[in-house]
């Protein structure tokens, strides 16, 4: 719309006569009229003078209307940020994602390097046969624990079915040499 259809919108929505609004701005209503039929337009000193009768901005009084543009900005702006956030969201979940697997991988690492750290540092085995059955006997000390005798079977038979108590043991081979004694005495063979 130019600027003198919205000049003479304004005018007849305001409530003035041609006369009125040449009063107003001190200017002839011929004036007015050159003005809403295009033969002329307003200088800037008039035009402010407008803008501020009819509460509108020299852009809408011009038919320069921005207010689409902003509109169209600001819901560029809208829709721009939502995308970020969804971004930066899901950056957040794949970052946190991402630490909580290497907090479990470090968990497991560290589990699994304390079983390494108990590592056998010497040990003592009896292969026997017991009741037709192949059985192994084995007496160990662990890096960790020097001088500390642990003991482990393939065997049902427990130290403590044998009669035998570990703590009484500083040596793996004694201990070793006790199950073979049991194990022969019930009519088991070991090599």
């Amino acid at each position: 719309m130019e600027i003198g259809n919205k000049l003479q919108s304004l005018r007849k929505n305001a409530g003035y006569s041609q006369e009125e609004l040449a009063e107003k701005i001190d200017v002839s209503r011929q004036t007015i009229s050159k003005w809403e039929l295009g033969e002329t337009s307003p200088d800037l000193k008039d035009a402010k003078k407008l803008s501020k009768i009819f509460n509108v901005s020299l852009d809408e009084l011009s038919g320069n209307d921005i207010k689409d543009v902003l509109i169209t900005k600001v819901s560029n702006t809208e829709v721009l940020a939502g995308m970020i956030v969804k971004i930066l969201r899901t950056l957040g979940v794949i970052m946190v994602s991402g630490l909580a697997g290497l907090l479990i991988m470090f968990i497991l690492f560290r589990f699994l390097d304390r079983d390494k750290s108990v590592m056998v540092s010497s040990s003592t085995v009896a292969y026997c046969l017991v009741d037709g059955k192949r059985e192994v006997y084995e007496a160990y000390e662990t890096k960790d624990s020097p001088g500390v005798i642990e003991y482990s079977t393939s065997d049902i038979k427990t130290l403590k079915d044998m009669e035998i108590n570990i703590r009484n043991y500083k040596d793996k081979d004694k201990l070793i040499d006790d199950v073979i004694k049991y194990v022969e005495s019930t009519g088991g063979k070991c090599n």
